[in-house]
């Protein structure tokens, strides 16, 4: 019986972590933290204080998931100034991914669903 007991709860606890979602595709990741990006440009944040909010941004991330934390924050670091010069120009998000080689031209960006519980301010 607590052989039974047991596998149960290794079981739940599994099904637990697999609820919780895998890693996002560099795409999504992308469209999320643009779309955090775009909300702050149309704003008027400057750029560096841009750059502060992204930052913070994929930190939340990475405490869903590591990986995606790390690759939000390459992300954001190599690419701010192209993520701002394309807002500047009237990009969409999507172009901004694509110019960042991280979506193709076939990829759809959604409005970000602030997966991180970060609310939009």
């Amino acid at each position: 019986m607590k052989f039974v007991l047991a596998l149960t709860a290794f079981v739940a606890m599994i099904a637990a972590v697999y609820s919780q979602g895998g890693t996002m595709s560099a795409c999504q990741i992308c469209c999320h933290i643009v779309g955090h990006a775009e909300h702050h440009f149309h704003k008027q944040t400057p750029e560096n204080q841009l750059l502060h909010e992204l930052t913070r941004e994929c930190l939340r991330l990475g405490h869903q998931n590591q990986q995606d934390g790390q690759v939000c924050l390459q992300q954001v670091h190599k690419f701010i100034d192209t993520i701002y010069k394309d807002f500047e120009a009237g990009s969409t998000t999507v172009k901004v991914c694509t110019d960042m080689g991280d979506c193709t031209s076939t990829d759809v960006c959604v409005a970000p669903a602030f997966p991180t519980g970060a609310p939009p301010s």
